[in-house]
């Protein structure tokens, strides 16, 4: 009896594959600023930067918000058991940076990060028609800085690097729930409310694969394993 236990054991261990975790790279990303003064003196530039390595998050009157776009059309969401979103710093940084998600009714299909978005025109973003207030009255200064639009977004948690981060740290965070509401294979993400000026890297750094911002999924577990179990607990029971 105890050899035929055995065997269910190892037999269960070796026909259950093993659960793996899969990796989807982001297809887009870029980082866009508001460049106004709280006295006036500088105009806003509604500019959007998809050049360098370098996607910044900073939450003042210079403040900047970066995207992440994602095609997951791929995936089997419907499958999968686990599902974070891994951001890498780009550089040395010592605060926390908030990460939020666009809501999957915002936008349909792919939306052209590379030069085409800039602040007013990205995603969930807060407006601002002179770079110091928000258009949007309801919103205070520090909303249009550090905020996206709650009502276009959904905040998912904070990167926290408080620590003293250096080039190359990496961070996850559950984006499970995100995926599972999505409908076109599309979703998009942003680095907002950093203190002080922070830059993870995009989804070209030059130093590759590792420092790429990357979806790690994890699909369902065999049940061959629970089968092997449960034929041991049945075993016991006759016992």
């Amino acid at each position: 009896m105890k050899k035929l236990i055995l065997l269910v054991v190892i037999a269960a261990f070796v026909l259950a594959p093993a659960v793996r975790a899969d990796i989807t790279y982001a297809i887009d990303s870029s980082r866009t600023s508001l460049n106004g003064q709280s006295d006036g003196s500088d105009p806003l530039v509604d500019t959007v930067k998809s050049d360098g390595s370098k996607l910044t998050s900073r939450s003042d009157a210079k403040a900047a918000k970066s995207w992440i776009e994602f095609d997951i059309s791929g995936l089997d969401v419907g499958s999968l058991t686990s599902a974070q979103l891994r951001v890498t710093l780009h550089s040395d940084k010592t605060s926390t940076c908030l990460v939020s998600a666009v809501n999957d009714d915002v936008t349909s299909g792919i939306v052209a990060l590379d030069g085409s978005v800039t602040w007013n025109t990205a995603p969930g973003n807060i407006t601002s028609a002179d770079g110091i207030n928000p258009d949007n009255g309801s919103f205070t200064v520090d909303d249009l800085q550090d905020n996206l639009d709650p009502a276009l977004t959904t905040l998912i948690g904070t990167v926290d690097y408080s620590y003293g981060g250096v080039a190359g740290d990496q961070f996850v965070l559950d984006v499970l729930s995100i995926l599972q509401a999505d409908t076109d294979g599309i979703v998009l993400f942003a680095l907002h409310g950093a203190g002080g000026e922070t830059n993870f890297s995009t989804h070209d750094h030059s130093n590759g694969e590792e420092y790429w911002p990357a979806l790690i999924t994890v699909p369902e577990p065999a049940t061959m394993l629970l089968l092997g179990l449960g034929s041991l607990i049945a075993i016991r029971r006759k016992r």
